[in-house]
């Protein structure tokens, strides 16, 4: 039994540039890749897309496919409604990881297509301190590091502030002093 990608249609599939103009009208052109991408979850036995949209009918967004060239809509499923899924891939979620985003890092919340940059965004608080957000949500920060470089006859050792960013799943701690 194949895994259900659930796709939403408005920001994902189609640029949703232009916002909602109907539930009969789907006016912007589609996300550089997206075909692609939907083409390579069809290849995939162990995946099924489907697609579906809070905004467009079923009927408005098998016609949008139909104008803009996509050649394998008979291989692709829709729903009116989010279904049971594996994953749901939208550009207006927030990554639940088991922590809850506060309110005000919500109402931060900026869709990839309206952020008009990388969604990174460096801010320096009030002790000088650095903080790196991605789309809206802390990331990374400062901290103390001590660091020493050996190599060779030569030692240094120094203490800096230095900047990080969260990317990893899972950290080791190799030393600690």
């Amino acid at each position: 039994m194949s895994k259900i990608v659930c796709v939403d249609f408005d920001g994902v599939i189609h640029s949703y540039a232009s916002g909602w103009k109907g539930e009969d009208t789907v006016a912007d052109s589609h996300v550089p890749g997206a075909f692609d991408w939907l083409e390579s979850l069809l290849d995939d036995e162990e995946l099924k897309p489907v697609v579906y949209s809070s905004c467009n009918g079923i009927e408005a967004m098998r016609q949008w496919f139909l104008g803009h060239g996509f050649k394998r809509l008979d291989e692709l499923e829709f729903a009116d409604k989010k279904p049971p899924a594996f994953v749901i891939v939208d550009d207006r979620a927030i990554l639940f990881d088991g922590h809850f985003t506060p309110p005000a890092l919500i109402k931060k919340f900026v869709p990839w297509n309206k952020r008009g940059d990388s969604g990174w965004k460096m801010v320096r608080d009030g002790k000088g301190d650095y903080h790196a957000y991605w789309n809206g949500m802390e990331v990374g920060g400062v901290c103390e590091l001590r660091l020493e470089v050996k190599r060779g006859p030569y030692h240094q050792a120094s203490t800096t502030k230095a900047f990080f960013v969260i990317e990893v799943d899972d950290v080791e701690v190799i030393g600690n002093d």
